[in-house]
């Protein structure tokens, strides 16, 4: 199998993988905000830049600098055989510090009230490749805050134009609400006039927003991120099996987030499953066993009413020609609904699974 160094680091590749793939799959950290598995690559953010050597097969096969030593994207560039990168080269890293430099050129200080704060690539970067001081003197520009359909806001003065959402909604939804609008610092994201971002899979552009520009309605100004435990599980409200991610506090589902899995939901999760968890904290949920006692339905325990319901299922459901019926609920686990259909079968061996 062919190798390419990055860093240091020999690590074996697949034919075709950029560079950049490479190193993810690898663990090594190379700055990155445009590129995402699942887009196409535009290569603009220009921070994935890196110094590349690659054997020259008119000089003996000997490694020397490609493009005359120019650096070069990692997230466009296909790995080769040999080749060696450099992405913490003092060259690299110098491009990296000018990168965050022009990104943070009008971008608020939001972070003490930002949703994305704690999760924010920008941020990350920034305390490894920003300054400390600003050396802009002008005015900062100013953009406008924007409602962009029913579950998403556009904070447009943080956005650093990376074009994921854009990209997004042309490529996988093939709706393409979203376009950038004006020219040079006057850019920003916007819909379409008349439109709305309002398709089934476009509260994805949440997730893929690495720096908080584009805001979650329902999670706005609820939590702080690292207060929150996730944990993985699989969608139960539809049919699709997507997994995810719940993220929780204190017994309070705050969120759901796509959990990557190539083989059913790829990156992505409809809105119907980012937002039909709500019920869990309805005040109507029937929280515990319930038995009706004159006329009026009081808590039973959990023991006591499995016994109850047990005994009266075999009493009264055989015999005479009837049969055992049991419907099932699609949002229990697959255990849970193996136990009921197995306890129906118990009583009734021709019980109704439904």
């Amino acid at each position: 199998m062919p190798t390419i160094t990055i860093n240091g680091h020999v690590l074996e590749f697949e034919p075709g993988e950029k560079i950049i793939q490479v190193a993810n799959r690898a663990g090594i950290e190379i700055p990155q905000y445009c590129y995402h598995d699942g887009l196409s690559v535009p290569a603009q953010c220009r921070i994935c830049l890196a110094e590349i050597w690659a054997p020259n097969p008119r000089n003996d096969n000997k490694v020397e600098p490609q493009m005359g030593g120019k650096l070069q994207p990692t997230c466009s560039t296909p790995a080769a055989n040999g080749m060696v990168v450099y992405a913490n080269s003092p060259k690299a890293v110098a491009n990296q510090k000018a990168v965050m430099e022009y990104l943070l050129i009008s971008h608020p200080l939001d972070c003490p009230v930002c949703d994305q704060a704690g999760e924010c690539g920008l941020q990350d970067f920034s305390y490894q490749y920003g300054r400390g001081v600003s050396r802009y003197e002008e005015n900062k520009v100013k953009q406008p805050k924007k409602d962009l359909g029913p579950n998403i806001y556009i904070y447009a003065d943080r956005c650093i134009l990376c074009t994921r959402c854009v990209r997004f909604a042309r490529e996988v939804p093939e709706t393409s609400e979203l376009l950038i609008d004006g020219r040079g610092n006057q850019c920003q994201i916007d819909v379409f006039p008349g439109e709305a971002l309002d398709n089934d899979i476009a509260s994805n552009v949440i997730d893929l927003c690495p720096v908080g520009a584009l805001l979650d309605k329902d999670f706005l100004f609820t939590q702080r991120v690292w207060f929150l435990k996730s944990t993985a599980a699989v969608d139960p409200i539809t049919a699709s099996g997507d997994n995810i991610w719940v993220e929780h506090n204190q017994g309070r589902i705050y969120r759901v987030k796509p959990r990557e899995n190539m083989n059913v939901n790829k990156w992505w999760i409809t809105d119907e499953v980012r937002y039909g968890w709500k019920f869990v904290h309805s005040d109507a949920r029937i929280a515990g066993p319930l038995r009706r006692q004159y006329g009026t339905l009081v808590e039973n325990e959990w023991v006591r009413a499995y016994e109850q319901g047990l005994a009266g299922l075999q009493q009264r459901s055989i015999g005479d020609g009837k049969r055992l019926a049991a419907m099932i609920s699609p949002m229990l686990t697959c255990e849970e609904a193996y136990q009921l259909a197995t306890l129906a079968r118990e009583i009734d061996e021709h019980a109704i699974l439904a």
